[in-house]
């Protein structure tokens, strides 16, 4: 390596190590620091809830890096113009100060990790960019100007993982925009947590945002089911007796464990008159308390500018249960903002896109309670395809709410893209029991509906299956919605044909461009969908 290349690593480098602080040289994203660092996010949040955000301001790179290399530009002849007034890596900084200057305390350890490592990244980027033109300016290698800059990241990396934990005395801590709360008592923060005893369970279930009127505030739903995990022998038994005398079905070797952990959720025992705690946005909201079926349905409402900044690049709100001292357990839920317009699709789930045999009950039982869950080929990339060009995604079932999980997992390892459901709700003690999926008819309405409503300015797709009720309920909707549904697209599943009484009598009034009846989603032009009006 020359002298003058020599020169430029030795400025890179040196710049960073001698204005960054030290870095200890244990690890500071182990389990001990993160626990640490919740507490001092308690405290950021206390500062927050009776404090205004200072206007952005930045410094560039922090640790005087921007101010050190300005004053070697202006001091050192021929500095800038051969290394120029700022660090290359500047912009990285900037973009890293917003995210630290706004100080999310929602989940804030890991959205700072996420951001330090984003840091991290967009350093090593900007040497892959210079590397070609620095290489041949200083006559040496690109490896080389690539090493110089992943030293330099590796550096800044460990300084902001180090120094920049909240309530730090340092100016560029996370959430500097916010009075420096190293002082704040944690005792300001009142006990207020969610009533979950240790052998009960929650699970959030995806839900979507929604804008008012004048997009001022945002709507964010949040459902949540309260639950004792049971694992009754006696119950399950008796399940399983049913099962058996009725259509004949037993488990195997290949299939007791579905069966016992499904049925273990459908007969869970479901905790009514619980409070439920939840941080979104830095904030605590109670919910109200849970229901006989161990439901909780709440909507937030929220200004838009702050729901705005603190969701991701991806338009999700991401938040968790505050639970009681000592209890380590996280449950955690997703909201997807949806925008006013654009295209949304609402899907059947049984025969649409999972084999479910719904018109054959014993096949039906088989395929839910004791089968693995199999998806209809070609589905799971069509409505990727869909989702890539930001159609948002509902289900719609007759299938049992307790069953979310299992199919939340089934949809996700198919390769389906993050979608809602709205299920059914059943008990076990009822006396339908065994009329676990009532006729779409009974139940898909009350879920469609709601969603259209929610976003009158969107286009609707409306896929489902000829098994059952799909035809007569999307019919149904397609004329009484006309302005908001673009397509309806019906799985063949019974080799039924499109001018049959049938179609007839449940499209009436649809005009025939907007409806298809399909054997093969290859049939299916996603692109014709995606500009669908």
């Amino acid at each position: 390596m020359n002298k003058k290349a020599c020169y430029l690593f030795c400025i890179l480098i040196l710049t960073v190590i001698l204005i960054t602080p030290p870095v200890m040289a244990q690890s500071w994203d182990d389990e001990a620091a993160r626990e640490f660092e919740e507490l001092r996010l308690q405290q950021l949040q206390t500062v927050q809830k009776r404090s205004e955000i200072a206007p952005f301001t930045t410094d560039g790179c922090s640790g005087n890096q921007s101010e050190t290399w300005e004053f070697l530009a202006q001091r050192l002849p021929g500095f800038e113009q051969q290394f120029g007034d700022k660090p290359p890596w500047e912009s990285c900084c900037v973009t890293h100060d917003k995210v630290y200057w706004r100080g999310v305390v929602v989940d804030g350890y890991m959205q700072r990790k996420r951001a330090d490592a984003e840091l991290k990244q967009c350093v090593i980027a900007t040497g892959d960019k210079l590397a070609p033109q620095l290489s041949q300016q200083y006559s040496t290698t690109e490896d080389n100007i690539r090493e110089a800059f992943s030293i330099i990241a590796e550096l800044m990396y460990r300084a902001v993982r180090f120094g920049g934990q909240p309530c730090s005395l340092l100016p560029w801590r996370w959430g500097y925009g916010w009075p420096n709360c190293a002082f704040a008592s944690l005792s300001d923060i009142p006990a207020i947590y969610s009533d979950i005893k240790s052998d009960e369970h929650v699970t959030f279930f995806h839900t979507t945002g929604w804008l008012d009127a004048d997009s001022a505030y945002w709507h964010l739903p949040i459902h949540a089911w309260i639950y004792e995990p049971e694992d009754s022998v006696v119950r399950i038994g008796a399940f399983a007796m049913v099962l058996e005398s009725q259509y004949g079905l037993k488990t195997t070797p290949d299939t007791e464990e579905n069966f016992k952990h499904r049925t273990n959720l459908l007969i869970a025992d479901n905790e009514r008159g619980k409070k439920l705690v939840i941080r979104l946005a830095g904030q605590d909201f109670t919910l109200p308390e849970s229901e006989e079926n161990g439901h909780i349905a709440g909507t937030l409402r929220l200004p838009a500018e702050r729901v705005n900044a603190i969701a991701n690049h991806q338009g999700y709100i991401h938040f968790f249960a505050v639970t009681q001292a000592g209890d380590e357990r996280r449950f955690e839920g997703d909201i997807r903002l949806i925008s006013r317009s654009g295209i949304s699709l609402i899907s059947d789930i049984d025969d649409t896109i999972k084999i479910s045999n719904v018109t054959d009950h014993k096949q039906l039982f088989a395929n839910t309670f004791f089968k693995d869950f199999k998806a209809v080929p070609g589905m799971p990339g069509l409505y990727q395809q869909l989702a890539d060009h930001n159609v948002a995604i509902h289900f719609v079932s007759s299938s049992p709410w307790q069953l979310y999980r299992p199919l939340q997992e089934f949809a996700r390892d198919a390769g389906f893209p993050w979608a809602t459901m709205n299920l059914k709700a059943v008990r076990f003690r009822d006396k339908t029991l065994l009329n676990l999926f009532k006729k779409g008819t009974d139940t898909k309405p009350a879920q469609i509906e709601p969603i259209l409503q929610h976003y009158p300015h969107r286009q609707f797709i409306l896929i489902g299956d000829s098994g059952e009720e799909d035809p007569e309920v999307y019919g149904d909707i397609a004329r009484r919605y006309p302005s908001q549904i673009c397509r309806v697209l019906i799985r063949n599943i019974d080799g039924s044909v499109a001018d049959n009484d049938r179609y007839k009598i449940a499209f009436e009034n649809v005009a025939q461009s907007k409806w298809q009846l399909f054997n093969d989603p290859g049939q299916i032009k996603a692109n014709e969908l995606l500009n669908c009006r």
